[in-house]
């Protein structure tokens, strides 16, 4: 280095350090393999992961609600009398 980087030099500077002092534990800990894809990852692939790690929980969550509200409606409408709610809590 010939002189004080300036400004976007800098930034890269500082953020190649932040990632090297990432990847030190990393590697001691996991191998390198597994620490150049942890740290390497392209910003815009990470995104889309995000996003369909997203989609999919949102897509479980859906799926449980509407087995519940399917399982809620069926023993209200097939379930003998004695099982509601207002029948229990006055059978004694």
């Amino acid at each position: 280095m010939l002189g004080v980087p300036g400004g976007e030099e800098q930034i890269g500077l500082e953020i190649a350090e932040r990632k090297a002092a990432e990847a030190v534990p990393l590697y001691l800990e996991k191998g390198l393999d597994a620490t150049m894809n942890l740290i390497n990852i392209d910003p815009e692939a990470q995104k889309k992961a995000e996003e369909k790690r997203r989609l999919k929980q949102e897509r479980r969550e859906q799926e449980k609600k509407r087995k519940a509200e399917e399982f809620v409606q069926q023993k209200a409408t097939s379930g003998p009398e004695h099982d509601t709610v207002e029948n229990l809590a006055t059978s004694d």
